[in-house]
């Protein structure tokens, strides 16, 4: 919920919301979600937390620990086609919990400074 209700406050109406990797809806060009690792019901909860771009034809997974959305992302990855970022920069070391906090500071630099720049984290 604190993930929901901060994309909501500072992303706006662009902000679809949280959601399993089994129900995120179709995103628009500049739409933007964050999406769990994990089925919406699966008995662990959550595990890991992405940053989700509508790119139009495409979405674009930011993960802070640069994994392929394939291996990530299965199930989403069947249902879109999804890219990545550099698979080579890493964000978060593997004792960091701040996945989510990452994530919704990537939707909000891509909001504010484009895809071009974006990219560059």
């Amino acid at each position: 919920m604190e993930l929901k209700h901060a994309g909501k406050i500072l992303l706006g109406a662009k902000f679809k919301g949280v959601f399993g990797q089994d129900e995120v809806p179709p995103l628009k060009k500049g739409e933007l979600a964050i999406s769990n690792n994990l089925f919406i019901n699966d008995p662990r909860g959550g595990e890991h937390w992405v940053g989700l771009v509508g790119l139009g034809d495409r979405i674009l997974m930011f993960d802070s620990f640069a994994r392929s959305p394939s291996k990530l992302l299965p199930y989403l990855s069947s249902k879109y086609k999804m890219v990545s970022e550099d698979p080579a920069d890493k964000n978060q070391r593997e004792i960091e919990t701040s996945c989510g906090q990452l994530s919704l500071a990537f939707l909000i630099f891509y909001r504010d400074y484009g895809l071009k720049n974006a990219l560059l984290i």
